[in-house]
Parts: structure tokens; sequence; C-alpha cells
């Protein structure tokens, strides 16, 4: 009897619950600057404020390219192949803040800015 109602309640709380889907990514490329110049040898990471997918993307010679969902998104900096590079990099740019936001629509250009 107990099994019953374990799988009656498993069928009621897995039923019905539609997470939704997001659009198919596309493809992004853009620049990526820390105080108006080029960074190189670290990762920009997409992180989700509403609709999307988080993304890890590289950077080389202060250019990055990419799949995305399309969605709102903060973004910042981490670590990657150059670790001198990142140690420039502010603490603040390290994680991601809602004062410094994007959205993406669709495929193209965009540009990742840190003051």
């Amino acid at each position: 009897m107990r099994r019953f109602f374990v799988l009656i309640a498993l069928v009621l709380f897995g039923c019905g619950v539609n997470p939704g889907t997001n659009p198919d990514p596309v493809d992004i490329e853009g620049k990526v600057s820390l105080a108006g110049k080029e960074v190189n040898g670290v990762t920009l990471n997409l992180q989700v404020v509403g609709t999307g997918t988080p993304v890890s993307l590289p950077v080389s010679k202060g250019a990055v390219k990419g799949k995305v969902t399309p969605g709102k998104y903060t973004y910042f900096l981490s670590q990657a192949s150059n670790a001198s590079a990142f140690k420039a990099v502010p603490e603040k740019y390290r994680e991601g803040s809602l004062e410094r936001q994007i959205v993406i629509k669709g495929a193209g250009p965009v540009e990742f800015t840190f003051e």
C-alpha cells in the first residue's frame, strides 16, 4: 500500500510540470575589452538573469565567438590559458553583476565592455 502512495505522489508531482523550452542557440561573435584594451586568454561567462542557458566562451585577442541561447545575461571573466591576463582583471569583473547585463536576441555581433 505504501508503494502505491509513493507511485501516485511521483505521478502527480512529475506530470503536468512543463519547464518550457529555450530557443535554439545562435552564433554570436564580438569583442571583449577591459578599460578600452582587448582581453586575451580568459573566459567570458554568460550567467542567466531571466531566460537563456549559461555558457562559457574563450576570449582570444579581444575576440569571442560561439553559440548562445537567446536570453538575458550578466557577464564576467574567469581564468583560462593566460593566468597573468586574469590577474589584471579587477575583482568586480570576476562575477556577474545585475548592473552589467546584455540581451542576446539573435545571431550577430556583440560587445562586452568592462570599464
